[in-house]
């Protein structure tokens, strides 16, 4: 895949913004980049003429090289700095899925195919519980959420409030109920054959659904469903998707009980840099009365990132903490008690830096915030 990208990677002037920006303030770009041992591969240009020597044939791969390109959220925001614009997330994926071909696999990327080929989700034998689905009425929109194997694994937290949400606003539904991956983490971590055979699984079990639309609260499974599947393994499918805050956004307006407090906004890098998502779940925060918002120092398309990567491995736990741990400071510098997000990694690792570092801050996500200030439409008619 690298070949394809070399005339771009020659254009690298090598300048070094991927790395700083802001000179004042000698802010890196990489969230990783000052939590590693600092090797020019440790970000982007180092890696951008590592993806030169490997696309060229010219370098005898070692696994020190490749663990140097792991640790990469491919969160994207050196592409963001790039002052000429290069596709540096689309080079490192695919710098990503050559060493993969090549068999540079680690231990988790092996499990993570292996359990996703298995049980339809990387989380092994793990069971999750079941929900009780209901046939929409005929004649109202099927609405089918998918929760993604993330939020049904690791934070059935949202669901819970996502669905309720639904719920109150009368909204006729469905929830996905068999195990099903989008192949995300396939695709973060460069396996993408096995990601095809994934995502072809996945659409058999939406079809059966024949949603109108399908609502998600994951960023990756909407990345991966809208955009990944059509444009980049060649599987068109027949659905319309939207962000959970694109749903929301236009059926809460005047239904928001007042709140108190100062709340933030954490763009995850998918939702963000991936998607162009930005203003709509801002737009929700700021509409629930006797709340302050503040943004983060560092937000929208120069949001830092949450620090989790969508296809873990060992080696990046430690770093992924640390690189959280700054992003909740970040929050506890504005002043903010609350800390919102809408990407189940963004939840879990924040959630996680935030038990660390014990600054006061709590992190929600978009959708339990919404469920503490929606009203059941039955009552928010009643007083209209």
């Amino acid at each position: 895949m690298l070949e394809k990208y070399l005339d771009k990677i020659y254009n690298c002037t090598r300048c070094g913004f991927c790395r700083v920006w802001g000179w004042s303030g000698i802010e890196t770009v990489c969230p990783i980049y000052k939590h590693t041992p600092g090797w020019e591969t440790h970000f982007a240009r180092g890696r951008v003429k590592l993806a030169k020597m490997i696309g060229e044939g010219n370098v005898e791969i070692t696994q020190e090289m490749v663990d140097h390109t792991l640790l990469c959220t491919l969160c994207g925001n050196c592409e963001t700095a790039c002052p000429i614009k290069l596709p540096l997330h689309d080079i490192f994926h695919a710098m990503r899925s050559d060493l993969m071909e090549k068999g540079f696999k680690k231990p988790d990327h092996y499990r993570i195919a292996e359990s996703i080929e298995k049980n339809n989700h990387p989380f092994g034998e793990r069971k999750r519980r079941k929900y009780k689905n209901e046939a929409p009425a005929d004649g109202q929109l099927k609405v089918l959420y998918y929760p993604g194997c993330n939020a049904n694994y690791n934070a059935p937290k949202i669901i819970k409030h996502t669905t309720e949400v639904l719920k109150k606003l009368g909204i006729a539904f469905q929830v996905v109920e068999e195990d099903t991956c989008c192949g995300y983490p396939l695709y973060d971590s460069g396996q993408t054959a096995e990601m095809k055979q994934a995502a072809l699984r996945n659409i058999e079990v939406l079809k059966q659904y024949e949603p109108d639309l399908i609502v998600t609260a994951c960023p990756g499974c909407l990345n991966a469903m809208k955009n990944v599947y059509p444009n980049m393994l060649g599987i068109e499918q027949p659905f319309k998707f939207q962000d959970i805050s694109e749903f929301l956004l236009p059926l809460i307006e005047g239904k928001l009980s007042p709140s108190s407090g100062v709340i933030t906004w954490h763009d995850p890098c998918v939702l963000g840099r991936r998607l162009g998502i930005y203003e709509q779940p801002r737009d929700i925060l700021k509409s629930i009365p006797g709340t302050t918002f503040k943004e983060l120092r560092r937000h929208h398309e120069k949001s830092q990132c949450c620090g989790a990567p969508l296809a873990t491995f060992e080696e990046m736990n430690p770093i992924s903490a640390k690189v959280g741990m700054d992003r909740i400071t970040e929050a506890k510098d504005v002043g903010a008690n609350e800390l919102i997000t809408s990407c189940p990694a963004c939840y879990n690792n924040l959630r996680r830096a935030a038990d660390f570092t014990q600054q006061g801050v709590t992190v929600k996500f978009l959708t339990e915030k919404i469920n503490e200030v929606l009203g059941n439409e039955q009552s928010l008619e009643k007083t209209s």
